[in-house]
């Protein structure tokens, strides 16, 4: 099957690509810099230059494609790189509309847990806003929305890890009580394989999580014992940091951190897995991953 995927050089992008391979896939990578997607190229991925809201490179790239997996997304806005509405909604709508009219098989959606209408959050909102945009185009179907996820090369439990190996005190935004449902990215890959062909996939909406909710002191916590590490919790109120954010925002191209960011910390971030869970287990003996044995594949044994 000819695969179309835009996001392939990202950190889950890069995941589900192998897995991909693995499965015999042909794969088509939508880029914005070409370097950047080098290493795929090694691989045998096919690399092509475009962005999602140039509707003429996504057509042009996308060619008579089978099946799309669609993944781009922004956390923080940056300066000259569009904003929430402009990469979720209006570049989804590229990406659809050039699906649909390349007559494809099976559109697969990267979307977020939370994303709902009524939502604090103009990323959540946004990223609802691209969903119900496939839901309603008439194109076969399959959503994701994750938890947040963890696997070699992200930015989140590496980078405490990080901070682990240098000192013991590790900054927690909030009370470290908002609970997350952390998925491991090489389950959310072969999630993303199996609904390529599988149809219990066809025209849904799945939550995703992992097994385990976990608030984000445990998770500094599980991180701290993986590593066998001394971790000490130093608590920042949302409140300073939302300062901060405005202050980053102001003096720089691309904050590290965005005001949408700190809304998403304020909330937890846990799902009902069950339609999932169940149907990766019993069709397909995939099991989801504990956090602790996931994080160990890629901290401690470099897997």
């Amino acid at each position: 099957m000819k695969v179309f995927i835009t996001g392939g050089a990202g950190f889950v992008g890069g995941h589900i690509i192998s897995e991909l391979l693995r499965d015999r896939h042909e794969v088509v990578a939508l880029v914005r810099n070409l370097r950047s997607g080098d290493a795929l190229a090694s691989k045998g991925v096919t690399i092509l230059k475009g962005d999602v809201l140039d509707r003429e490179s996504v057509k042009k790239a996308m060619g008579k494609a089978d099946a799309v997996i669609h993944l781009v997304g922004i956390i923080v806005e940056a300066k000259g790189e569009g904003s929430f509405e402009q990469v979720h909604f209006e570049g989804t709508k590229n990406v659809v509309d050039v699906a649909r009219l390349a007559a494809v098989k099976r559109y697969i959606q990267m979307s977020a847990l939370g994303a709902a209408k009524g939502a604090k959050s103009r990323y959540h909102q946004t990223k609802y806003k691209a969903e119900e945009y496939v839901r309603e185009s008439g194109i076969g179907y399959t959503i994701f929305k994750p938890s947040v996820i963890h696997g070699r090369g992200d930015a989140f439990v590496n980078m405490y890890a990080k901070m682990m190996r240098l000192t013991p005190f590790v900054p927690v935004i909030g009370n470290g009580k908002v609970r997350m449902q952390p998925v491991y990215v090489k389950d959310i890959a072969k999630m993303y394989a199996k609904a390529l062909t599988g149809d219990d996939f066809a025209n849904k909406t799945f939550e995703v999580g992992g097994p385990e909710r976990l608030t984000f002191d445990e998770i500094i916590d599980t991180i701290a014992r993986v590593l066998q590490r001394r971790a000490v919790k130093v608590h920042i109120p949302v409140w300073i940091m939302g300062i901060n954010a405005m202050m980053m925002k102001a003096a720089l191209s691309r904050p590290p951190v965005g005001k949408d960011q700190l809304m998403m910390l304020e909330s937890d971030n846990v799902c009902d897995n069950s339609a999932i869970k169940d149907l990766l287990l019993k069709k397909y003996s995939i099991g989801l991953t504990i956090f602790a044995d996931g994080i160990k594949k890629y901290l401690v044994d470099k897997r």
